[in-house]
């Protein structure tokens, strides 16, 4: 049923992040286990998705909250409504297929070498005290 996670000596959460390009959720597993709590998260990869709703719906619906998973292309996130108003953390795992021999080794000429002006846009709009991108 999901990640097991190691028990934790607070149940009490100290700050919020919003997950961005989140894959399988390893920003929030890492992030959830130091007391950190998942505001919204975005994935466009329906494999990647269906492992994330695995991993964290469950614990999503034992903390009574809807999921926090926008399934979708972060270029369709919309900083005025589509984020909280404020959050603590903004991390993100933009694609680095461009960069790889994972991929054509294109750089910022693949479509998916720019994504990291998403991260950008969004933490020039939202403004949160810290980030974190990888």
């Amino acid at each position: 049923e999901g990640v097991r996670r190691p028990s934790s000596s607070t149940s009490s959460r100290t700050f919020t992040f919003v997950e961005l390009f989140a894959g399988i959720g390893g920003f929030r597993l890492g992030l959830e286990l130091i007391g950190g709590k998942c505001v919204l998260s975005s994935e466009v990869s329906p494999r990647a998705t269906s492992i994330y709703r695995d991993n964290f719906d469950h614990e999503d619906i034992r903390q009574q909250q809807k999921s926090c998973l926008v399934e979708g292309d972060v270029l369709d996130l919309d900083t005025t409504c589509d984020f909280p108003e404020t959050f603590d953390m903004l991390t993100g795992g933009f694609p680095c297929q461009p960069f790889t021999n994972r991929g054509n080794q294109l750089g910022l000429e693949d479509d998916r070498g720019q994504m990291y002006r998403e991260l950008i846009r969004i933490l020039h709009d939202k403004q949160p005290p810290c980030f974190m991108f990888e």
